[in-house]
């Protein structure tokens, strides 16, 4: 979520923040109006949330809403994020192979 408006202090918020996920340095400016960084943040939490509960569709979820708003999230937790949803993809593959086409087969 950008914006091109400039906002005053006491209306947004300035910080440095980090420019690709594998940076070391915080070295990208940002200004954020208070509401714009309130809905971020929120959406930070959430997704925070669900990468916890190890749930595919609940990372899915939240994944999914935060790029269809296009929210500039933190890219750490974003990769983060995006890594935990593939691998949680696999393994709902995984289960489902087997439960589908993997059946015990009694004195076989």
């Amino acid at each position: 979520m950008s914006t091109f408006n400039f906002y005053c202090s006491n209306c947004s918020k300035t910080d440095v923040v980090f420019e690709f996920h594998d940076s070391e340095f915080k070295e990208r400016h940002i200004c954020r109006s208070n509401s714009a960084l309130k809905e971020i943040q929120r959406h930070e939490n959430s997704l925070t949330e669900a990468m916890e509960t190890q749930d595919f569709h609940t990372v899915d979820d939240a994944l999914r809403e935060i790029k269809l708003k296009k929210l500039d999230i933190d890219v750490k937790l974003k990769k983060d994020a995006e890594v935990l949803h593939l691998k949680l993809k696999w393994e709902l593959d995984i289960k489902t192979f087997i439960k589908d086409k993997l059946q015990y087969v009694e004195d076989y």
